[in-house]
């Protein structure tokens, strides 16, 4: 598996991944309506490099790297990486943020992709990583402890969900 800037050859994959998350409910991943992809396309690549640089965000937003995970071509997941965030703001928003497409679900990915994202974390200089996921994610939890995380507290975020905040060390 390789972490990719995103791009347009993958776009169908990407698509096919989102397809999934809304023919299962899957409501923690559902970057745009499936009627919207068309729209999408022409934009995506532009906001993921403004996200990058800083540039004309959205209200509160922090800057984000967002890399695709890929296989053998084929789109696994997506991760999103804040390396410059107090840590107020981490253990808000968290410094990562991933999905895994649906039908790639228990299979380790989650673990890969983590893992090679806290590597990226280290290249930033951030010590102290915080994670943020739905207190009922038992995935994301799992996927999680293993890459060394230690729950921290629970948050309520702006929407009423509860959040656990993890913790991980990327440097002993």
């Amino acid at each position: 598996m390789e972490l990719l800037k995103p791009r347009e050859e993958l776009f169908d994959e990407y698509y096919e991944a989102c397809k999934e998350s809304h023919d299962n409910n899957v409501t923690e991943w559902m970057p745009f309506e499936l009627d919207n992809f068309s729209q999408w396309k022409k934009h995506i690549l532009n906001a993921y490099y403004n996200y990058e640089t800083g540039t004309d965000l959205p209200e509160g937003m922090p800057r984000t790297y967002t890399y695709w995970c890929v296989n053998n071509g084929k789109f696994i997941g997506e991760v999103q990486l804040r390396p410059f965030l107090s840590e107020e703001e981490a253990k808000k928003w968290g410094h990562i943020a991933y999905a895994v497409r649906y039908s790639r679900w228990k299979q380790g990915w989650g673990t890969e992709l983590l893992r090679q994202i806290l590597l990226k974390a280290q290249e930033f200089n951030i010590i102290d990583v915080y994670i943020v996921c739905r207190e009922n994610n038992t995935g994301s939890i799992k996927v999680i402890e293993k890459n060394g995380g230690r729950f921290t507290n629970t948050v309520v975020d702006e929407e009423g969900n509860l959040n656990n905040v993890y913790h991980i060390a990327t440097k002993e």
